[in-house]
């Protein structure tokens, strides 16, 4: 097939815009979590799709089965923030920031709109008293013939933790038929105005902790290709059903690899095979097996134990490259490994 000069057009700025997206989110994560472990340390930082927690409470869209009539959906998801990090330690509160990363190949101007446009994201979740919730935006700049630059803004809130300590995360999440929106308080006295937003109220810390905690277990339990357990920290809402049922071979992941070993430790996870130009890799993701079997007996408080109590070993050296394996080996403080080597053919 062979595309018009026009279409190719079309097809180069759709994938620069791909390109730009995934490198600014990609920047904005790792800038934001080494601002935040520098900020608090000795605590963990934990990455939690925005999306995917928010619908433990909240219908985001008129497809949602506890959509009210009347209600009308929230804007759409282009403009819904990124993610939450969850800043944690075992026994404590969680500090909770909302985020918001894009991503550009243009001029400064882009940069200043899209922080613009994040901003009105991150604003739109509030949690506990009104606007005292620390949030951050990030707008990376691929210019080829400047160096990479992150624009960056942050909101520093009040730093109140999100509620009193859980003292069981164990604790299955319960689903929630929130009605969305935010009391924004008239600054002369009147009667407050509900304005397009969530907000986590302060007496619903504790529950939000507990859903933050468990969409972070399962997503790393879909890291290790197990969706079954995945589900079991999911409501129905977060898309439950989606983990359990059938998955086609192409698009699905089985957890079918056991005792792999890094860093001395056995690992279960998956493996996928995928190209790189004319070359094939193989990919492995996954736990210690440890660490998993705790993940799959919904064990959150023990497993957060565990990986804080080894978070200042494995955070010395991410990555390494493996002889044993024959390739880098990438190693996130939450215990979760990506190797990648070359796949070579069979003669």
């Amino acid at each position: 097939m062979v595309l018009s000069s026009a279409s190719q057009r079309v097809a180069s700025a759709y994938y620069k815009r791909l390109r730009s997206d995934e490198l600014g989110t990609g920047f904005g994560i790792v800038l934001a979590e080494h601002i935040l472990r520098e900020r608090y340390p000795g605590h963990m930082v934990s990455l939690i799709p925005a999306d995917t927690a928010l619908q433990a409470g909240w219908a985001l869209s008129a497809d949602d089965g506890r959509h009210r009539k009347g209600q009308g959906s929230l804007s759409g998801r282009k403009q819904r923030l990124a993610c939450f990090f969850e800043v944690w330690k075992p026994g404590e509160p969680s500090r909770v920031f909302p985020a918001d990363f894009r991503g550009n190949h243009s001029t400064p101007a882009s940069a200043h709109r899209q922080l613009a446009d994040s901003s009105a994201r991150v604003e739109a979740v509030h949690i506990g008293p009104w606007n005292r919730t620390p949030c951050m935006a990030f707008s990376t700049a691929l210019d080829t013939e400047r160096p990479i630059t992150v624009y960056a803004l942050e909101a520093s809130g009040s730093d109140r933790p999100l509620g009193p300590p859980s003292g069981n995360l164990d604790r299955r999440v319960e689903s929630r038929n929130e009605f969305p929106g935010i009391d924004r308080p008239d600054p002369r006295g009147g009667p407050a105005e509900n304005v397009p937003g969530f907000h986590i109220e302060p007496e619903n810390g504790e529950w939000f902790q507990r859903v933050l905690a468990h969409t972070a277990m399962a997503g790393l339990a879909a890291f290790t290709g197990d969706g079954e357990v995945a589900s079991g920290y999911l409501t129905e809402g977060q898309g439950k059903k989606y983990f359990s049922a059938f998955a086609h071979s192409v698009t699905g992941s089985i957890r079918n690899v056991h005792g792999e070993e890094f860093f001395g430790l056995p690992f279960t996870g998956t493996d996928h095979v995928f190209r790189l130009g004319d070359n094939r890799l193989d990919a492995f993701s996954g736990i210690p097996k440890y660490l998993f079997d705790l993940v799959e007996e919904r064990k959150v408080e023990q497993y957060r134990r565990e990986v804080h109590a080894r978070m200042a070993e494995w955070s010395e050296k991410p990555v390494i490259w493996d002889e044993r394996w024959g390739g880098p080996v990438s190693r996130h403080p939450d215990g979760s490994v990506l190797a990648i080597r070359p796949l070579h053919r069979s003669t």
